[in-house]
């Protein structure tokens, strides 16, 4: 049986789920700048923080890369990425590693393209680039923010 309750947290909602065959009530409190568990004490517990504008942000600079260099891949996919290009992708990852760790369990999965003699293709940015955003959207669906 799970039992859910919408009260107090503002801004949020306390949902408790009950197990009975275990004998244990567990609550989490959803709010707009932190997820918060309920200790034993009937304490809270700051879980994960965030920042919801750096995550509007961040959102909002992936999308535009990747609106532009998801085109240039269509056009010519095995070209090299440009030097600018690289270095604004590889922020949009430190940036994603940063806002998005213990949110989502394949962020740290990240890695920053590194141009070895040659830049890397242009559909490899594309790819990390989806991942980022798909990331961004599994957070904003867990934080309940709603930010977009």
């Amino acid at each position: 049986m799970l039992q859910t309750v919408s009260t107090l947290a503002p801004a949020g909602v306390l949902m408790c789920a009950w197990a009975p065959l275990v004998l244990r009530l567990s609550c989490v409190v959803l709010s707009s700048d932190a997820i918060w568990h309920i200790g034993p004490a009937g304490r809270l517990h700051a879980c994960k923080t965030h920042n919801p504008d750096r995550l509007k942000a961040l959102s909002s600079y992936v999308d535009g890369m990747y609106g532009e260099l998801d085109k240039l891949a269509r056009k010519s996919p095995r070209e090299e990425i440009p030097d600018l290009a690289l270095t604004r992708v590889n922020r949009a990852i430190r940036d994603a590693k940063a806002v998005m760790t213990g949110f989502d369990e394949y962020v740290p999965d990240l890695a920053e393209l590194v141009a070895a003699g040659d830049n890397p293709e242009v559909r490899d940015a594309v790819l990390v680039l989806g991942e980022i955003k798909t990331a961004l959207e599994r957070v904003r669906v867990k934080s309940l923010t709603g930010y977009r």
